[in-house]
């Protein structure tokens, strides 16, 4: 697994995407196409953010959640108008607002740890040439090199019998209805956090892009992240200096054409 070059996300659409791998963290949203992010990455961006200010890197910027701060159980969030182009046309799975919400808490540590431990273990057959390297474990689709493998033919190739045990599998869909459950009123993108900012990693701060300024989160173990998937939430990410940074990326849809079932145990 190499370092890679900067590359940003492109701003979301309220049209859905399809199942294919991405290096995006930001997808259409109800039925989940969870996947698991390992980044090599290496920047510096200013951030901003106009919610309940509690952290500065500089006289233009501030930090919704910061990587040293827990929030509490009631959660915290940033409402934003929400897009002209954000229209569902599936009859009640409209959004209920338009916005950011973070929370920590909802995952615990213990759950986080054995994540990650699923994430090395599939990962560890192969790894992006640049950005990041994914893991899909719906389609079974894994970096390598500049293009996709099957993790599944790849752990056969390599005579192991049970890459993704059962208690892996049951894990990865209880925590992924959890957050669906939490968040169930409105269309969106769910992000979280396996690792933390400043003490497993440096960079790999996520950002919120406005006209003047970057509205950032910091990732933190066990932080979700959600927001709805409209271009009111362009965004990227700042490449990771140092260390390797960890998340799942859990994007929902109301169309079912772009559905995709769970990982079978």
């Amino acid at each position: 697994m190499g370092k890679s070059s900067t590359k940003r996300d492109p701003q979301p659409s309220a049209a859905p995407s399809t199942s294919s791998p991405t290096n995006n963290e930001s997808v259409p949203v109800v039925n989940s196409l969870g996947r698991i992010i390992v980044t090599f990455i290496i920047a510096a961006v200013a951030i901003y953010y106009r919610l309940q200010p509690i952290w500065r890197d500089d006289p233009n910027s501030m930090v919704l959640a910061a990587w040293n701060q827990t929030i509490g159980t009631s959660g915290r969030q940033q409402q934003q108008p929400c897009s002209p182009n954000h229209k569902i046309v599936f009859s009640g799975c409209e959004p209920a607002w338009c916005g950011r919400f973070l929370i920590d808490r909802l995952v615990t540590p213990a759950e986080v740890d054995h994540l990650i431990r699923i994430a090395e273990k599939g990962m560890a057959l192969g790894g992006g040439a640049g950005g990041a390297t994914i893991l899909d474990l719906h389609s079974g689709a894994l970096s390598m090199g500049t293009k996709f493998a099957n993790v599944r033919v790849l752990a056969e190739n390599n005579n192991i019998k049970e890459l993704f045990s059962y208690e892996d599998l049951k894990l990865y869909r209880t925590v992924k209805n959890r957050i669906q459950e939490q968040y169930d009123a409105f269309h969106y993108t769910a992000l979280l956090y396996l690792n933390t900012y400043q003490t497993h990693f440096k960079g790999g701060r996520f950002m919120f892009d406005t006209p003047n300024f970057n509205h950032t989160v910091h990732p933190r173990a066990g932080r979700v992240s959600v927001f709805t998937s409209g271009t009111e939430n362009p965004h990227h990410v700042e490449r990771v200096e140092e260390g390797v940074r960890y998340a799942i990326t859990i994007p929902f849809t109301c169309n079912p054409d772009y559905a995709i079932s769970d990982p079978e145990y």
